[in-house]
């Protein structure tokens, strides 16, 4: 087991904690991990480039974050990525925005535009889902899941 695993479509993140190991995955069809980003990362070597669609990633992590990424896939490969995601670990953060969000159409690489309802029908197939905390920070648009 590897601590977290963070898939991002561009990751900037300093690992400061020297037990903590994490992995950074890209998404399938979008831009690739930033090279200054891993040129400058304290742990170079827990950055991997991959495609979340088609991954055969062996880590298993105690957290995966998917933070603002799932949106930027197209329709047809969701439920793919949301699988392989499910198979990477045991607890899950998501960030996603929705229909109501200012946000979703302020980005033109946002290709899946749904309501909370669709995006919790869709991830109630491979995690048990709840909303986050609502003292965290933009938690009207994150949800927690653990592995079913």
């Amino acid at each position: 087991f590897v601590d977290i695993i963070s898939i991002a479509i561009l990751c900037f993140f300093f690992n400061d904690t020297a037990t903590t190991e994490i992995y950074t995955l890209s998404l399938h069809d979008a831009l690739p991990i930033c090279k200054y980003a891993i040129e400058h990362s304290l742990c170079p070597d827990c950055m991997i480039e991959d495609d979340i669609v088609n991954t055969n990633l062996g880590e298993q992590a105690r957290l995966v974050v998917c933070y603002d990424i799932l949106e930027h896939l197209k329709y047809e490969d969701l439920d793919k990525a949301l699988q392989n995601i499910s198979k990477l670990g045991i607890n899950f953060i998501f960030s996603i925005p929705y229909l109501s969000d200012p946000n979703l159409e302020a980005d033109i690489t946002h290709i899946i535009k749904e309501d909370k309802n669709w995006w919790l029908e869709k991830l109630n197939k491979y995690f048990k889902t709840k909303d986050a905390p609502k003292d965290w920070l933009f938690s009207e648009q994150i949800l927690i899941g653990e592995k079913k």
